[in-house]
């Protein structure tokens, strides 16, 4: 069984190898996308301190706005950190799926980036990570199936690598630097592996997510909640009148965290609102809000807290995917873990060459 195995995991390792370190280089460098936009960019992400000026109305910013872009305001972010631009989504015609993103000074409407660029760099590197830079419907199975053999991979190097007795336990762990390169490289591929095998593991069962639909249809199953619920049809409210203004409607919550609003797509729907929480060692989540506009009352309020587990996880598949749930530090993580990701084809290769050329 165990020669069975050690074949495969030679051989689809192999065959697999360049695209499994395109992903994962390319996974390696969307880490720290945001960040290093900001640091490309600070004028877009950054104002100046603000000490005595309040922010202009909400609903003033989205007038203002719709009348310059010529469409309709979506949804919109207000960070919890004080002096940064709000986010708000346009959508120019009813088949626009994402919309187009508007960083905006609250304090004088000012656009502060160009919302019909993006950076191409990052956007090479999302579509390396998706689709290998083919077209979507040939990339995205392609990049399933790499994935699964990277999963199996995985589990079939764990079992390679135990070792029988577990008094050499120890010896398996550790990396020989004095040894010749050949048998560094060969720790290397296999202690580093070994450290890394949870987050890869995690990384690479959420990305299938992405991939395939019976993939999906199946977690959903297991979750008992559908997985990437883009949010169900909001509760509907009788018409009483004139709605109040959504800062006012936003002043009957919590003022704590970041407030991401989706606005109503038709009258007689409710206003629904994310609170996230954010900080180091602490998940990230968010609790719903569905208010009524007219009078500002919470119509229904889920916490993240009270949903049951597998809603939980279902919500935390992107950011325990990307590295997000637990901000920098989980990140910082995900950044090291995904760096060996992408050396273990390369020591992969090097280990079955050796031993090739020495036979």
């Amino acid at each position: 069984m165990k020669r069975i195995i050690h074949q495969l995991h030679l051989w689809l390792g192999l065959t697999s190898s360049l695209i499994l370190f395109l992903i994962c280089l390319s996974g390696t460098i969307l880490t720290f996308q945001h960040e290093i936009e900001e640091l490309i960019h600070p004028e877009t992400y950054h104002l100046a301190p603000q000490t005595s000026r309040r922010p202009l109305q909400v609903d003033d910013l989205i007038h203002q706005l719709e009348i310059h872009s010529k469409g309709k305001v979506s949804s919109f972010t207000i960070p919890s950190v004080k002096d940064r631009p709000y986010q708000f989504i346009v959508k120019t015609k009813p088949t626009d799926r994402r919309g187009r993103t508007h960083y905006i000074n609250p304090y004088n409407a000012e656009i502060l980036n160009n919302p019909d660029s993006r950076s191409e760099w990052f956007f090479l590197f999302f579509r390396m990570h998706r689709w290998l830079l083919l077209d979507p419907e040939i990339g995205r199975p392609i990049v399933g199936v790499a994935t699964i053999i990277f999963t199996f991979l995985l589990l079939s190097g764990l079992y390679l690598w135990w070792p029988k007795n577990p008094v050499h336990l120890k010896n398996s762990l550790r990396i020989r630097f004095k040894g010749n390169w050949k048998r560094i490289n060969y720790d290397l591929h296999n202690s580093m592996g070994f450290y890394s095998l949870g987050v890869l593991l995690v990384m690479s069962l959420t990305g299938l997510f992405w991939s395939f639909e019976w993939y999906r249809n199946l977690g959903s199953a297991v979750l008992q909640t559908k997985v990437f619920d883009h949010g169900s049809k909001p509760l509907e409210v009788p018409s009483s009148g004139t709605k109040l203004p959504i800062s006012d409607v936003l002043n009957k919550l919590p003022p704590e965290g970041k407030t991401t609003v989706v606005l109503p797509q038709n009258e007689g729907s409710a206003l629904t609102v994310f609170k996230y929480t954010e900080g180091m060692f602490i998940i990230s989540s968010s609790d719903k809000f569905e208010l009524d506009p007219y009078s500002g009352k919470v119509l229904k309020h889920q916490k993240f807290s009270d949903k049951p587990l597998g809603q939980k996880i279902a919500s935390l598949i992107k950011p325990l995917h990307t590295g997000e749930f637990m901000g920098i530090i989980s990140k910082s993580i995900y950044f090291i873990t995904c760096l060996i990701g992408t050396s273990l084809p390369i020591s992969g290769f090097f280990i079955w060459f050796n031993k090739k050329n020495s036979s």
